[in-house]
């Protein structure tokens, strides 16, 4: 169901979020979870298109505005983590982990926004 590859894109994309957070299982492990990060937003992004498809045309609009605005919000972040540390390589490691657990929380709290959407007479 959509609903099922919802929750399943915003779960991988939380996790894919954790690996270089914890900084463990090397490149190979990164680039397994950069892999699957593509496959969670197939999933997720496909399917809330496929939800909101037969509904009125303001909700794909409000679909469409949601996804721009969580990209901008990201991009601000790195850059606000990116200043907030000094310009070296352990500074670098430290806002990249900053990045990556703030960006995990922000998946995590659209998984329970969508979550408490499914419960609405809209959905």
């Amino acid at each position: 169901s959509p609903r099922a590859r919802v929750r399943f894109g915003y779960t991988t994309f939380v996790l894919c979020l954790v690996v270089p957070s914890v900084r463990a299982g090397g490149f190979g492990l990164l680039c397994v979870a950069v892999m699957l990060t593509g496959v969670a937003d197939a999933c997720a992004q496909g399917s809330l298109f496929g939800v909101v498809a037969p509904m009125p045309a303001q909700y794909t609009q409000a679909l469409m505005g949601g996804t721009s605005f969580s990209g901008l919000i990201i991009s601000v972040l790195r850059l606000v983590t990116k200043a907030a540390f000094p310009d070296t390589l352990s500074g670098l490691g430290k806002s990249a982990v900053v990045y990556f657990v703030i960006s995990a929380a922000w998946v995590s709290g659209c998984l329970v926004l969508h979550t408490a959407l499914e419960h609405t007479a809209v959905y």
